[in-house]
């Protein structure tokens, strides 16, 4: 015996599934694919960069914030471009860029799939990648007096 019978609607033939219509269900999944953002679910909204100096152990500084000693592995949120600092006693700070990159590809899908999800990969920033998977710094010796 089928699960699936013809409601009794005159106007209009309608299928239910265990009390639940078959358009909703069909509506709750085309919501679902349209509302979700391909850069999102493919890349993610973080992403791992490996920091590293010369000579080792530098505390490393992001926007300001301590994060770790080198040589170290950070998982960062996408989207946003980055002021790294290198922070080691007897040698001069050094500064660097981590920017970030929009990629093409999930807007792309997003389009294809469903504009809004492009709002959602923008938030989330999935949309984004950084340019550089490693950022390596050589600290400068400070001159005694």
């Amino acid at each position: 015996m089928s699960n699936i019978r013809p409601s009794k609607n005159d106007t209009a033939v309608s299928y239910t599934l265990k009390g639940k219509s078959i358009y909703f269900v069909l509506f709750c999944l085309i919501i679902s694919c349209v509302t979700s953002g391909c850069g999102t679910l493919f890349y993610g909204s973080r992403e791992v960069i490996e920091f590293n100096s010369n000579p080792p152990d530098a505390k490393i500084f992001i926007d300001g914030a301590e994060y770790g000693i080198t040589p170290v592995r950070l998982s960062l949120k996408k989207g946003k471009d980055r002021v790294v600092t290198f922070k080691k006693e007897g040698y001069s700070d050094k500064s660097t860029y981590l920017d970030s990159q929009l990629k093409t590809m999930p807007v792309v899908l997003d389009f294809f799939a469903g504009i809004f999800g492009i709002f959602v990969d923008y938030a989330s920033g999935g949309l984004y990648e950084y340019e550089r998977k490693s950022v390596s710094i050589t600290l400068e010796q400070t001159t005694q007096k």
